[in-house]
């Protein structure tokens, strides 16, 4: 109709044989299908969120260092904590580690704790929601490879499978290296 070539797909779904039509788009975004679309708004939403979770990782791993000082430290004043912490860090990050800890240089630890405790919590429900969304395009990727699925392609099918076998290859060499053993 718009000249437009349309591919058919047979498939069983329910035991039932299915044809659906398809259009190559060649990742064209006004001719992609509902599928595409989805799984690259979903990543769009989980590349923001990584975005705000890169500064609150790192205030709560700075944060984390200074308090880990002050609780092995006993009764050190948290000015000393940051201090020891700017002092022991690269010299290039030792700038952005000191904007992010000076303005607790004068805080209590009960207010510092509380902070801490609040950029934790941010952080860990930002990351779980980045991570849902991972879990639920995962499990879309998962349908692509199920024969009985509407969305069964086979292709994007096998070179998620392959990249996830390529991840666990290389996690399995790292964790050798590292002298540990693998338990399937």
């Amino acid at each position: 109709r718009e000249n437009k070539v349309l591919h058919s797909i047979e498939f069983k779904y329910g035991g039932k044989p299915v044809r659906a039509w398809t259009i190559r788009h060649r990742n064209k975004s006004d001719q992609k299908g509902l599928f595409p679309k989805i799984l690259e708004n979903l990543n769009n939403i989980r590349n923001e969120l990584k975005v705000q979770l890169e500064p609150l990782g790192k205030k709560k791993e700075y944060m984390g260092l200074v308090k880990s000082r002050m609780d092995a430290g006993g009764s050190i004043l948290i000015a000393s904590a940051i201090e020891d912490v700017c002092s022991q860090s690269e010299p290039k990050k030792y700038a952005k580690i000191a904007d992010i800890l000076n303005p607790f240089i004068s805080s209590s630890y009960d207010d510092f704790r509380k902070e801490y405790d609040s950029i934790c919590f941010d952080y860990n429900s930002l990351n779980s929601k980045q991570k849902a969304i991972k879990l639920y395009m995962n499990s879309f990727y998962g349908v692509t490879g199920q024969s009985d699925s509407p969305f069964y392609i086979l292709e994007l099918a096998r070179g998620v499978t392959s990249a996830g076998r390529e991840n666990i290859k290389l996690v399995a060499e790292f964790v050798k290296k590292k002298g540990f053993g693998i338990k399937y």
